[in-house]
């Protein structure tokens, strides 16, 4: 074990954590001495079949690499980054922060609260139905050796990060052009600014709650209705079919033809 531990307390270090338990720098030294191992018994593999064939591999593993690199930067550090602000902004600051103070912004810290909070959204997504969740589930489904960067880019990134930037930048733009046209100071202006956000949210999330309640309280009304006086939901023909009656009517409709003897 004395390789795998100084493998990890030299990588940490170079993160900046110059004490840490010796169970975690084992078990990162552990995963990185098995990376490497990996990495080399599939080098070997590769090498045996050609410098062709290995450098053909070496792309395609640069090529996944750089998916991968672009796709977790926009899903992982960017998205968890708006979050965590947009969540700083709307509880952290007006609770923390006196309204005499100027709040400071850490990104790390941000980017870490967010990252929780992305984590716990996704999984309140996975309970729904709604439409995100199919394409999720799509690019859960094609997994790291089919990743596509543009599906993901049009479908999952763009759209959360152009919200997450909308909500962010529209209040203080508005705020910061229409409020001061009002005459208040700049410090009321600031001040309305800072209590917007949990306003805006808490406006919001009674909205949802009506609405909810609104169509809950329509469909139980619809079910009782139904349950009381619907019948059937489908038009049944019991006995003669229609085209049998028809048919019927026709026949005893024409005259009968009595054949005479000449």
């Amino acid at each position: 074990m004395t390789l795998p531990v100084s493998v990890g307390r030299l990588l940490m270090s170079l993160v900046g954590v110059s004490e840490a338990p010796d169970i975690y720098t084992a078990a990162i030294g552990l995963y990185a001495v098995w990376l490497v191992l990996r990495a080399l018994n599939t080098l070997l593999h590769y090498m045996s079949q050609g410098l062709s064939t290995l450098a053909w591999q070496i792309s395609i593993w640069s090529l996944q690499g750089g998916k991968c690199v672009v796709a977790g930067f926009l899903l992982l550090v960017v998205i968890p980054l708006l979050l965590g602000h947009l969540v700083d902004l709307v509880v952290i600051t007006p609770l923390r922060v006196p309204s005499n103070r100027t709040p400071l912004f850490y990104p790390s810290t941000e980017w870490a609260l967010g990252l929780l909070h992305t984590k716990c959204i996704c999984g309140a997504i996975w309970l729904t139905n709604i439409p995100f969740k199919r394409t999720l589930d799509q690019v859960y489904q094609a997994g790291v050796r089919n990743l596509d960067l543009t599906f993901i880019f049009k479908n999952v990134a763009w759209p959360v990060i152009a919200g997450l930037s909308l909500t962010i930048a529209l209040p203080y733009v508005a705020f910061m052009g229409i409020v001061p046209l009002t005459g208040l100071p700049y410090e009321h202006c600031l001040l309305v600014y800072r209590y917007f956000f949990p306003a805006l949210s808490l406006i919001l999330l009674v909205y949802l709650l009506v609405t909810l309640a609104v169509r809950r309280v329509n469909k139980l009304y619809i079910k009782v209705k139904n349950d009381k006086y619907l019948v059937g939901r489908q038009l049944v023909n019991y006995g003669t079919s229609p085209t049998e009656l028809f048919l019927e009517e026709i026949e005893d409709s024409e005259p009968v033809q009595e054949s005479g003897e000449h």
